[in-house]
């Protein structure tokens, strides 16, 4: 995962920067561009939105910030600032901020405008938007704002809201409203070009050559809107002219742009320069396109390319494809050639710690390599330990402090767990046994214990050893993998000697205290994979209908309503640890059920079709049917996390539903035969 205003903050800071709730949105010191500053508003926003480009937010919010502590009413800026939080789920904290803003001075045109905004950037972060936020924005709009790029954003907004469908009211009429003011006013044209990302149109996704004077007047003023040129290079722009039988106009309007992105060149401004280049690239000028990229890495040594994830990036695919191929092979006697694909790609991309203990746990449980892996695993704590929560950095399930403080304590501890591991194979215990006690300090889990007993175990610390593998191997199964098969043999040796007794033996106290587990965590409704419990969710409840999700099985679509029957559904990702390691289980399942007509079914959430295809080697095929949907498909049915598997009935209604998966799981087994049963 991955310059603070060096003077006072006054009112108006505060009212930006900090919530009313007292959240701080603290500003990394040190990246801004020095020699780069800018000299009034419309540069600072241009440089932010260079920036953000370039995938820096938080130099962006910086230079929007410090503008804001000195303009709080300038338009453009409180704009920028207020959708700049909008993809990272702090939208609605935001929003707080402004109505505190405006509870200062509620006759305020200009703040119930951007409180409206706020509103509005809040839409897809804030539970249950719907009417009632309607009527604040309708109720915050009415009187429309009396200049024009205010009303005009004002219009925009409710519009939006109402195209949406999140909102009542008459499109068609709003949309009348906006056209009238946009024929009166070249201020509300300006605003309308720029909310459109430059794409100018007089109807939606219709090019009109129309707007080209005031296209060609907005980046002559201005180079950094250069980029809004590049609408003229969109194939859909080139066909509507063909079409319209007016292509005369194009190469004109090229020539144009072309000619002042030149002329940009001249800039010491690198968010012009960098406007320029992608025109230029835009246009095919491969000397000047060069030339571009050799000024803005001079203005800037941190300046990337689009697309330009890292400087190798064919490398970086290809040893990533190596690492995909030999993860398959890797516990079918090709152990050596999945490490070394993994060492490659941990030392192609050091700064990655998730890559660092992908090698180094590979090493650890094969036994080789283990001085590197040592060193990689101990790079990798350090790099965990030296990140910071950032809100624009935040995953979809780790949206505030809390949770990502939580999701790094369990990242740490599986990292001390490698570590311990890879000390336990160079046979320095005591090292090791330290690893693992930070481990359980921050989280507790079955395969931690396991491994903190075989330490004891080696330490000579017989009944330590025994308490941890009573802890570790209940819900595992014996000669699942070297590692569990050592501590069974060390549990059953050591069973009565540490005080245990059971009438079947050590195997029989396991199955016993396996069997607890599962019924303390149905009870509670705990969560093995978070070690959090968690209320039943009534969105889940038995009875509920789910979603008739589609998905894709090749070139064919398909859905869910055309199986018949009982059908077992798991959410999963080639990404997700959990969920690849419950993929043999769910196979064993398809297997066991098929036969009393249960359909199992694997639906991928991956970014991409081809990383579930691809996951699955042609010799190695599961008994369950497979299909991708993409990522949408989490928001379609209301969970935010994966693994989740949920039994649906003849109806395609929700009988049950697992939440992460752990060994030894019966839960969706339970599940099946209580709904076979009733079917009866």
């Amino acid at each position: 995962m991955l310059g603070r205003p060096q003077r006072p903050v006054g009112w108006a800071g505060r009212a930006l920067l900090v919530a009313a709730t007292g959240f701080s949105l603290a500003l990394p010191s040190g990246t801004a561009l020095a020699a780069q500053a800018p000299e009034h508003s419309a540069e600072v926003l241009a440089l932010a939105d260079y920036y953000q480009s370039q995938d820096r937010i938080w130099e962006a919010r910086a230079q929007v910030a410090e503008l804001l502590t000195s303009e709080p009413h300038n338009l453009a800026a409180q704009r920028w600032y207020i959708a700049s939080w909008q993809p990272v789920d702090e939208a609605s904290r935001v929003e707080q901020q402004y109505r505190a803003w405006l509870a200062a001075e509620p006759d305020s045109e200009f703040r119930r405008l951007c409180l409206a905004l706020a509103i509005a950037a809040a839409r897809g972060s804030s539970p249950g938007w719907g009417e009632p936020h309607c009527a604040q924005l309708r109720e915050l709009l009415d009187p429309l704002p009396k200049d024009p790029e205010g009303r005009f954003l004002a219009l925009f907004t409710l519009n939006h809201s109402v195209d949406f469908g999140d909102c009542e009211g008459d499109l068609d009429a709003g949309r009348e409203q906006m056209y009238r003011l946009l024929k009166s006013s070249s201020e509300a044209r300006r605003e309308f070009l720029r909310s459109r990302h430059g794409q100018p149109s007089s109807e939606p996704d219709s090019p009109d050559p129309r707007w080209l004077p005031l296209l060609q007047a907005d980046y002559t003023d201005d180079p950094s809107r250069l980029t809004a040129a590049l609408w003229l290079w969109d194939e859909e722009t080139g066909e509507s002219a063909g079409e319209g039988g007016s292509e005369e106009w194009l190469p004109g309007a090229r020539k144009h742009a072309v000619a002042a992105a030149r002329k940009a060149l001249n800039s010491s401004q690198v968010s012009r320069v960098d406007a320029a280049y992608l025109v230029l690239r835009a246009s095919g000028s491969k000397r000047a396109t060069a030339r571009a990229a050799k000024l803005l890495a001079r203005l800037d040594p941190r300046w990337r390319a689009p697309g330009e994830a890292s400087s190798a990036p064919q490398d970086q695919d290809a040893v990533e494809g190596k690492v995909r191929d030999a993860l398959r092979q890797f516990d079918k006697d090709s152990n050596d050639e999945a490490i070394n694909a993994l060492r490659a790609l941990y030392e192609l991309s050091p700064d990655s710690h998730g890559n660092a203990n992908g090698f180094a746990w590979a090493a650890a449980l094969a036994g080789v390599q283990l001085d590197a892996a040592l060193v990689a695993i101990d790079l990798a704590i350090e790099a965990l330990r030296a990140e910071t929560w950032l809100p624009s950095e935040a995953s979809h399930w780790q949206n505030n402090v809390a949770e990502w403080s939580r999701g790094q304590g369990r990242t740490e501890a599986a990292y001390l767990d490698t570590r311990g591991w890879v000390l336990y194979g160079l046979e320095r215990y005591p090292e090791a046994e330290g690893a693992l006690r930070a481990a359980l300090r921050l989280h507790q889990s079955g395969e931690l214990h396991l491994h903190m007993g075989l330490i004891y175990a080696r330490l000579g610390k017989d009944a330590a050893a025994i308490w941890n593998l009573a802890e570790g191997l209940p819900g595992t199964r014996p000669g699942r993998d070297e590692v569990e098969r050592d501590g069974f043999a060390v549990f059953r040796k050591g069973f009565a000697a540490a005080g245990f007794w059971h009438p079947g033996g050590a195997d029989g106290y396991l199955l016993l205290a396996a069997s607890e587990r599962q019924r303390r965590r149905r009870n509670e409704g705990s969560r093995e994979d978070t070690g959090e419990a968690s209320e039943p969710d009534p969105r889940f409840a038995p009875g509920t209908p789910f979603p008739d999700l589609a998905y894709r099985v090749g070139d064919q679509e398909h859905s869910l309503s055309e199986l018949d029957g009982i059908v077992l559904v798991d959410m999963w990702a080639t990404w997700c640890g959990p969920c690849v390691d419950g993929l043999p289980h769910l196979s064993e399942i398809a297997q066991q059920y098929r036969s009393r007509g249960v359909h199992t079914l694997a639906l991928s959430v991956d970014d991409e079709q081809e990383e579930a295809e691809e996951f699955f080697a042609p010799d190695d095929q599961p008994a369950f049917a497979r299909g991708w949907t993409g990522d949408q498909a989490m928001e379609q049915i209301g969970i935010d996390g994966i693994p989740a598997m949920f039994v649906l009935d003849e109806n395609l209604e929700i009988a049950g539903h697992v939440f992460g998966y752990s060994h030894g799981d019966r839960r969706i087994e339970d599940i099946l035969d209580a709904l076979l049963r009733g079917a009866q």
